[in-house]
């Protein structure tokens, strides 16, 4: 494909005409590259949202077990000073 470029405004276009291919190639490549850098991205999010969720998760674990010692803890204790009383 050849294209005819001669002027614009009074410039010379013809060294562009001349490398019009490579320019071509050039903004494709650039393209495909931002495409890329946008897909990465994306997946950058999704595993930063998934790690959060994750760690929210271990956190309300955490506190889940925390709790639930506490309350086991307070009922031994409790069950403990039934029995001694019972046989005091």
């Amino acid at each position: 494909m050849r294209m005819v470029i001669s002027s614009s405004l009074r410039i010379n276009l013809s060294p562009i005409a001349a490398r019009y291919c490579e320019l071509l190639e050039l903004s494709d490549a650039a393209d495909f590259e931002a495409s890329r850098c946008k897909r990465l991205s994306n997946m950058r999010t999704v595993l930063r949202r998934g790690i959060a969720a994750i760690i929210e998760s271990e956190q309300n674990w955490d506190r889940l077990i925390k709790s639930e010692f506490a309350t086991l803890h307070a009922l031994t204790a409790y069950v403990s000073g039934v029995r001694r009383d019972r046989w005091n």
